[in-house]
């Protein structure tokens, strides 16, 4: 008789459970960049670099008449700005917790996102107040390709806020799930 090991098992059922967790899930990395704004030294520029997110669904998609399905999603991100093209010599991180929707007409490769919450723009190196903010987010965005497990797409995001850190644009691209 064959003996079943319990320290694999214990690996491999969390790793099928987390990869069932994640379907429906979205990970999006795109490049942002923020509105201008003068530093504490009088100069004037921008927060920009790479930001990786994570659009978890909430419930299941929900029939819109005649516009096909709204997903609701909880899409935490993190943005690294490392002065990104520009050379801008602003340094800081941005952290978002936004409650997203999408909305994707029946047939259509093109959707539109829509979000509102909380944003926090950390000063890294002693050049700006860090701060938190208000934000709503808007967005378009076209799949790419649609494949039984995978579906990418490109996307640009919009970041209103009152907040230059936080406010901004997001050019990228999204794997879901």
């Amino acid at each position: 008789m064959k003996r079943v090991h319990a320290v694999p098992l214990l690996f491999i059922l969390p790793c099928v459970a987390g990869a069932q967790a994640l379907s429906g899930a979205t990970i999006r990395a795109g490049y942002t960049v923020s509105s201008s704004f003068t530093d504490r030294n009088g100069f004037s520029g921008s927060l920009e670099g790479p930001e990786v997110g994570l659009d978890l669904p909430i419930g299941l998609p929900l029939p819109v008449s005649g516009l096909g399905g709204l997903q609701f999603a909880l899409s935490p991100s993190f943005m690294s700005g490392t002065g990104g093209f520009s050379g801008s010599p602003e340094r800081g991180n941005v952290y978002r917790l936004i409650g997203t929707a999408r909305l994707a007409p029946p047939g259509s490769p093109v959707y539109i996102r829509f979000g509102t919450g909380y944003a926090y723009a950390a000063d890294t190196q002693s050049q700006f107040t860090s701060q938190s903010a208000y934000e709503a987010q808007f967005g378009v965005g076209m799949s790419l390709t649609k494949l039984p497990v995978l579906n990418l797409s490109a996307e640009i995001l919009y970041h209103q806020s009152s907040v230059a850190q936080v406010r901004g644009w997001t050019f990228g691209l999204s794997a879901r799930f």
